[in-house]
Order: structure tokens, then C-alpha cells, then sequence
């Protein structure tokens, strides 16, 4: 998956790069840190950040940790489980993800995949207004200069990624760029 997503990238290098997992795709686990500060939970943490970094190398040959109470935090040399705790040149892709499996108290008849669906109608709905969400004020939160903001959706003139760019007032789909979506 991060092969396909790399070649993507590098096809279009100076686009607007965001990505959203959609479904129950690989989960990568790395580093060895606690960050929630338990100690029983010591070791390898799941991230896409391995999705979102085109730049740096993610070996799986230092980090040697069994302390975890869980197992999903072991991370031992060659278990497919990386090494870092932190990238080393930052993320290039804004990374995000919609992933419905081992959800408890699913309601009678529904899959995985009708709960998705269903997600995506509701999401579409609210960021365009329809019915039901047609009285719910629309707020957006933009990083810029390094300060988060709140701003309505129809006033959107700045956002951040990586660096700062002056913008014209805009409507956020304009931002999106749905025309260059790519399905992978």
C-alpha cells in the first residue's frame, strides 16, 4: 500500500497532498515509547505517519521491547513492527482515516462495508448542508503561522501545509481540489 501511494506522490510532487484511508486497511505499528505515559504499554504504536512520510527510511531491525502487558506493543527485530519513534524529516501527506472493523454493538444486519457507506452519506450530507445538517453552523479549524484559528467554511483565505500560502477567499471545496482525487 505505501508503494502505491509513493508512486502516486512522485507522479504529482507539488500537488496539495492529502490522504484518507478508507476501510480496514493495514495498520503500521511502530517505535518504542509509551505515549500514553503507562509503562505496561511501552513498545510499538499504531501510525499511518508511515503513510504520510515520502522521505525517510522505516527499518525494523534496532527496537527490541517485550515489557508492553499487550503483545500489540512488543516490537522485536523483524516482526514488521518499525523501529522509530518519530520521523525524521517530518510528514509530506496530511494523513487521516475511516476505519469501521471491530466496532462492538454493530446493529443486527450491517457489515463493515454498510457501515462505511453509511458514514460517507452523512459526512457528504453535513459538509454540503443537506437535510439534516442544513441548520448546523458550518466552523472550520485552520493551522496558520503555526496558530490554530476557527473561521466559517465560505470564508476559508489561509491553511498551512508545511508552509504558508496567501490565498484568495474561497470556498473550502475549492481548497479540496475534488477534480484530482485519486482512488487507490
Amino acid at each position: 500500500m505505501k508503494a502505491v501511494i509513493k508512486d502516486y506522490y512522485e507522479a504529482n510532487p507539488g500537488d496539495d497532498w492529502a490522504l484518507v484511508i478508507i476501510g480496514h486497511a493495514p495498520v503500521a505499528y511502530s517505535g518504542q515509547l509509551a505515549p500514553d505515559g503507562h509503562s505496561n504499554h511501552y513498545g510499538a504504536w499504531p501510525t499511518d505517519t508511515y503513510y504520510a512520510d515520502m522521505q525517510g527510511s522505516w527499518p525494523d531491525s534496532s527496537v527490541n521491547t517485550t515489557s508492553a502487558s499487550d503483545t500489540r506493543n512488543w516490537n522485536v527485530r523483524g516482526d514488521g513492527k518499525f523501529d522509530r519513534s518519530s520521523t525524521l524529516y517530518g510528514t509530506t501527506i496530511q494523513t487521516g482515516r475511516v476505519d469501521m472493523a471491530g466496532i462492538n454493538e454493530v446493529p443486527p444486519g450491517f457489515s463493515e462495508t454498510m457501515l462505511l457507506r453509511q458514514y460517507l452519506v452523512r459526512d457528504h450530507r453535513f459538509r454540503h448542508g443537506l437535510a439534516p445538517y442544513d441548520a448546523v453552523a458550518r466552523r472550520i479549524e485552520v493551522l496558520d503561522d503555526g496558530r490554530l484559528h476557527q473561521r466559517g467554511v465560505s470564508t476559508v483565505d489561509r491553511y498551512c501545509h508545511g508552509q504558508q500560502h496567501a490565498r484568495q477567499p474561497r470556498q473550502l471545496h475549492g481548497l479540496l481540489r475534488a477534480g484530482r482525487l485519486h482512488f487507490v
